[in-house]
Order: structure tokens, then sequence, then C-alpha cells
């Protein structure tokens, strides 16, 4: 049975025929509505971390949970460029992983 994907039917039900005519392949159980089919994606990345991660960066290394974790904090040391990320983490990264950033912010209307 062929299902048409911009309506979640299947092709005998859009054209109209009914289950005496054998228009659906398995008549038992065609209704003419195909349900949708979702993939179970992996979703760990839900799972935030609890612990002190920003110690591993230097520019943070520094700080306790409640410094990092305030809103003041966090809206001065907002990370806007390639530059300021690269001067954050201090050469934790490789060169090409900043040549793709600054390659991504250059092809995006969106703002680092």
């Amino acid at each position: 049975m062929a299902i048409d994907g911009s309506t979640s039917r299947c092709a005998a039900a859009e054209a109209g025929a009914s289950m005496q005519n054998d228009a659906c392949t398995e008549e038992a159980e065609c209704t003419g509505v195909v349900e949708e089919q979702r993939t179970v994606l992996d979703d760990s990345h839900r799972d935030l971390r609890d612990d002190e991660f920003w110690r591993h960066i230097p520019a943070y290394a520094g700080l306790t949970a409640d410094e990092f974790h305030d809103h003041r904090f966090q809206s001065r040391n907002c990370i806007t460029s390639a530059g300021k990320l690269r001067d954050v983490l201090q050469g934790r990264v490789s060169d090409s992983f900043y040549a793709d950033v600054e390659a991504g912010v250059r092809g995006s209307t969106m703002s680092l």
C-alpha cells in the first residue's frame, strides 16, 4: 500500500477506495489512515550535568558554583565571537575546531 506523506493516508483511501473493493492490500487492518511512525532517537543530550564542569575551562576554573551560575556573570561573560571562544578555551581544542566555528559563524544568520 502506498503512503502519501503529505496526508498520512494510504493511496487507496486518498482515491476514495473502500475496503470492499480490495483497494487496500491488508483489508482487515486498513482504515485509510496510517499511524505516524516515530524513530526513537538518543536523547541523552537532555541529561544535564550536575558537576562543576566549568572548572575544566581555564577561564572559569577558579569560580565557585554560585559565581558560575549567577545570571550577571553569565551576561558579562557570554561568548559572542570565535575570538572570544578562543580566549576562554585557551588551547583546549584544535585550530581546526576554531576554523569550523569561524566558517559556521560566517555562513549563519544567527550570532554565536
